[in-house]
């Protein structure tokens, strides 16, 4: 496959909603939510070592459980990602990718994926995940 430049048509208005509904489901479970609209290159400068959570003191968490990857969407910029929450996922940890159409991820990836403990969790037409084990 070719890789393209993908523009989605994820709207301000789908961001405020989703924001909106999640935002009130944390708050009804009593979770905490953080959002960052940062690109993924903005973010791994910004927070390699941690991101601070503040409650009664300072925490940096630096253990991602579950990784929703739908950014760029080309094999380069995926396998940033993949090298950025490598080191920081634990065992039974998820990762989750969206968009395969739109790059070569199982040719080019999957392999690199399962090198890294991963086994292939679900997987369907636009989206596979994987779990740690």
């Amino acid at each position: 496959k070719e890789e393209l430049p993908v523009r989605m048509d994820y709207t301000n208005e789908m961001k405020l909603n989703m924001l909106a509904s999640l935002y009130a489901w944390c708050r009804k479970v009593g979770a905490d939510f953080i959002f960052m609209p940062l690109e993924d290159s903005e973010f791994f400068t910004r927070f390699a070592d941690g991101v601070p959570l503040y409650s009664e003191t300072k925490t940096l968490i630096n253990e991602y459980a579950l990784v929703f990857f739908d950014g760029p969407h080309s094999v380069k910029a995926v396998r940033s990602e993949i090298e950025f929450f490598a080191e920081r996922t634990p065992t039974g940890g998820v990762w989750v990718f969206d968009d395969l159409e739109y790059y070569p991820h199982m040719e080019k990836l999957d392999a690199v994926i399962q090198d890294l403990g991963f086994k292939i969790l679900k997987q369907g037409a636009y989206k596979i995940s994987y779990k740690r084990s």
